[in-house]
């Protein structure tokens, strides 16, 4: 489908990021993995299994 011609609705026309794409793409992904991430731990809380240390020592590990 061209859009040789035609004028673009003034929603389609207007910026809607001003980062590079590389960077958008990177903290999309970035965040949607930490969202997961959340909620791995949430379910193992509820199911009374010890959080693992991904990033560092959990609170379910004791003290370092």
């Amino acid at each position: 489908m061209s859009t040789e011609g035609r004028a673009l609705p003034e929603a389609a026309a207007t910026t809607s990021f001003t980062l590079p794409r590389i960077t958008v793409l990177r903290s999309m992904i970035m965040n949607h993995s930490i969202h997961h991430r959340a909620q791995l731990g949430v379910y193992l809380r509820l199911n009374d299994i010890p959080v693992p240390a991904i990033y560092g020592p959990s609170a379910d590990e004791g003290a370092m």
